[in-house]
C-alpha cells in the first residue's frame, strides 16, 4: 500500500493540484494583462477621452504645456475676487503633486492667505486614476471676519477652522469636479 502512495497516488494528486494552482493563475494574470493591454490600445487609438467643463460655465485658457488643458469660470461668484481656475492634467497624479492636507482618498486640500488679510486661495486636488485635476479660487473673506486675523497654515487646528467656515464653497467645488470632469 505505500508503494502504491508513492508510486502512483502522491504524484497524481500533486500534479492535479499543480495543474488547478498553474491554471488559477495563469487565468488571473492573463485577465490582469487583458485589462492593461485594454487601458494601452484604448490610449494608442485615442478612446481615452478627458472631461471638459460645460462651454456655458466655463472658457479655455492658453495653456503652456500638452499635458494640462486650463479653464477659467466665466463668471466670478460673488464670494471669489476673481473666477475659478480649473487644470485638467492628462496624466495621472504622482506623489510630489500631492500637496496639502488629504481629505479624502484622492483628494488634497490647500488654504493659504495672498495679498491682504482677507484675501485667501483655495487649491483643491483630485486623482481621477488616468488624470487629475487642480482647482484654485481666490476668495473674499469679507464674510467671515473672524479669520482674518488667523493664518491657516499656522498648525493644524487653525487650518480644520478655515475648512470649517468654508466647507460650503469647497463642498461645492469637490461636487463640481468629482460629478463633472
Amino acid at each position: 500500500m505505500r508503494k502504491l502512495r508513492e508510486n502512483w497516488l502522491t504524484p497524481i494528486v500533486t500534479g492535479f493540484l499543480a495543474t488547478v494552482l498553474g491554471g488559477l493563475a495563469l487565468l488571473l494574470l492573463k485577465s490582469d494583462e487583458t485589462q492593461r493591454s485594454r487601458v494601452t490600445s484604448a490610449t494608442i487609438q485615442g478612446e481615452l477621452k478627458f472631461p471638459h467643463p460645460p462651454q456655458n460655465e466655463w472658457e479655455s485658457l492658453t495653456n503652456e504645456e500638452p499635458y494640462a488643458r486650463n479653464y477659467s469660470r466665466r463668471e466670478k461668484r460673488p464670494f471669489d475676487l476673481y473666477e475659478q481656475v480649473v487644470t485638467i492634467y492628462e496624466n495621472p497624479m504622482t506623489t510630489d503633486r500631492k500637496n496639502g492636507q488629504q481629505i479624502a482618498s484622492g483628494e488634497y486640500l490647500e488654504i493659504f492667505k495672498v495679498g491682504n488679510l482677507n484675501d485667501i486661495v483655495i487649491q483643491l486636488r483630485l486623482d481621477k486614476g488616468h488624470y487629475w485635476l487642480l482647482s484654485r479660487q481666490r476668495v473674499k473673506l469679507m464674510d467671515y471676519p473672524y479669520l482674518a486675523t488667523y493664518n491657516p497654515e499656522q498648525d493644524d487646528a487653525t487650518f480644520k477652522r478655515f475648512q470649517i467656515a468654508l466647507q460650503n464653497i469647497i463642498d461645492a467645488t469637490r461636487h463640481f469636479l468629482k460629478t463633472q470632469l
